[in-house]
C-alpha cells in the first residue's frame, strides 16, 4: 500500500504526521502488495485521484478542490467532518474526526503551562518573519515545518495556543490546551476548521487579522491580488480580503503584533473539546482501523 500524503517541501508537521502515524498503527501497511492508496491525515479528498486504483480512506477531509463522484474504487472507513461526509454524498455517521487524534503522543503528560503558543499556517510562515512578530506580540512563535515530535514539544510549554494552523489547533486540543483560531492571511480555510470542529461541541469562530504580512509582493502579484479581491469575494476555501498588494510596512506589522497580544489576553473566545467527546471519537477511530486491519489482513497496535 501507498500513503496518499500532501509533500510540503520542508516540511508540514501536520501532513508529516501521517509517516510516523499509519506505519506505528499498522507495522506491515507499507510492505502490503497490492495497488491500494491509503487517504490519511489532510485535505486531500476532492480532483481526480484516478479511476482504477483501489482508495481507503482513513480520515481525510475536503477543503481545496470540488469533490468528484465515488465510485467503487473507494473505500471509506472515516472521513474528517460532516461537511466532508455532505459533500462527498455519504452517511454523516462516517465523520469521526481528524485521524491526529489516534497519534499516542498526543495524550497530556507533564507540561509547564508557560508561553502562548503562536502557530501559523505553513505558507504564511514562510511569507514572513513570524518569530520577531511573536516574541514583540509576546508570543512564542511555533514552526508548522518542524517535526510532529518538535511542535508537540513546544506545545507542552504552553498555558493557551494561537493557530492558523488548523492542526496546530487539534495538537492543542488533544494534549488539552486551550486554543484560538486566527487568520493572518487569505490561505486561512474556514472550510477546514468548520468540517473538523462539526464533530465536536466547539462553535467556530476566529480573530482576523488587521492586515496579512510579506515580506515581499511583486507588482503582478499585487494587482492580481487586488483583481482577486475585487472579483472573488471571501469564501470558506479562502480569505481574498486579506491577499497581501505590497510587502509589510512598519505600521502594518505594529497593528498585527497589538492584535495578536489582545488575542491572546483575552479568554473570549478559548476552546476546547469535551473531554468525554474526545474520548468517544478516538474510540470510534479505533474500531475503524482494527475493521480496516482485519478485512486488509494487516496487523494493527490498537
Amino acid at each position: 500500500m501507498k500513503l496518499n500524503v500532501c509533500r510540503v517541501p520542508g516540511g508540514n508537521f501536520g501532513d508529516d504526521l501521517n509517516d510516523i502515524l499509519w506505519p506505528t498503527l499498522f507495522p506491515d501497511i507499507l510492505n502490503k502488495v497490492d495497488h491500494a492508496r491509503v487517504f490519511g491525515i489532510g485535505s486531500i479528498l476532492g480532483g481526480n485521484h484516478g479511476l482504477d486504483s483501489p482508495k481507503i480512506v482513513l480520515g481525510s477531509g475536503l477543503g481545496y478542490k470540488k469533490s468528484s463522484p465515488l465510485d467503487a474504487s473507494w473505500d471509506i472507513r472515516w472521513v474528517r467532518g460532516k461537511i466532508s461526509a455532505q459533500t462527498l454524498g455519504i452517511n454523516e455517521d462516517f465523520a469521526l474526526g481528524d485521524g491526529a487524534l489516534l497519534w499516542s503522543e498526543l495524550r497530556r503528560t507533564e507540561m509547564l503551562d508557560t508561553q502562548v503558543g503562536f502557530i501559523p499556517h505553513h505558507a504564511s510562515w514562510e511569507s514572513f518573519d513570524w518569530d520577531t512578530i511573536a516574541r514583540e506580540a509576546g508570543l512564542m512563535a511555533i514552526n508548522p515545518k518542524n517535526s510532529p515530535n518538535e511542535v508537540r514539544r513546544q506545545l507542552l510549554r504552553c498555558r493557551s495556543v494561537l493557530a492558523e494552523s488548523l492542526h496546530g489547533a487539534i495538537f492543542a486540543d488533544c494534549l488539552r490546551i486551550p486554543w484560538q483560531a486566527v487568520a493572518l492571511s487569505y490561505r486561512f480555510n474556514r472550510f477546514k476548521w468548520k468540517d473538523w470542529l462539526s464533530v465536536t461541541d466547539i462553535k467556530f469562530r476566529y480573530t482576523t487579522m488587521p492586515f496579512p504580512l510579506v515580506c515581499e509582493v511583486r507588482r503582478s502579484t499585487g494587482l492580481k491580488g487586488r483583481i482577486t479581491k475585487m472579483l472573488r469575494p471571501d469564501d470558506d476555501a479562502r480569505l481574498n480580503s486579506l491577499r497581501p498588494f505590497h510587502s509589510a510596512k512598519a505600521s502594518e506589522c505594529n497593528a498585527v503584533i497589538d492584535c495578536l497580544g489582545h488575542t491572546a489576553k483575552s479568554e473570549d473566545n478559548l476552546c476546547l473539546t469535551n473531554s468525554q467527546s474526545l474520548a468517544l471519537l478516538q474510540d470510534r477511530m479505533q474500531t475503524a482501523c482494527r475493521r480496516f486491519a482485519k478485512d486488509y489482513g494487516l496487523s494493527c497496535t490498537l
